[in-house]
């Protein structure tokens, strides 16, 4: 079974026309990882996959093992969520019922977004630890 990992999330990034300092914010690491990851020097954790499958509306098998570049694969829709309007002929419950879906998305986004960032703490605070242990030998 084929890894492309690497070129998918080349691929994804470009058609999304995000930067890779864009794509870092995304998930929280650098752009010179982002490099790393595109061209198959280094691969992310489970974390950073489930993120930016998670961020591209995608399985993580179809982001590793299935070549998007030659499905028909369709980009969804930026995860920007957009201001609710109330069209001439809405009903208000109509509209509140938008503005209750976009707070929903928004409060789903930010949940994941909370959870990269811990799960990028915890992997950092780890970093730390094991640093620390190897000053100690060291002295």
């Amino acid at each position: 079974m084929s890894n492309y990992f690497a070129s998918n999330l080349k691929y994804l990034r470009q058609r999304q026309n995000l930067s890779q300092d864009e794509m870092a914010a995304v998930i929280g690491k650098t752009r010179s990882m982002i490099g790393y990851y595109e061209n198959g020097s280094s691969i992310p954790d489970l974390t950073i996959l489930t993120a930016l499958a998670d961020y591209f509306q995608l399985k993580l098998d179809e982001l590793t093992y299935s070549d998007l570049r030659n499905t028909s694969y369709t980009l969804p829709k930026p995860s920007i969520v957009q201001e609710p309007t109330a069209e001439y002929g809405n009903s208000s419950e109509s509209y509140l019922r938008q503005i209750i879906r976009a707070k929903d998305e928004t409060i789903r986004a930010k949940e994941a977004e909370i959870k990269v960032l811990q799960d990028l703490i915890a992997e950092l605070r780890e970093k730390n630890r094991s640093l620390a242990k190897d000053a100690d030998k060291k002295r």
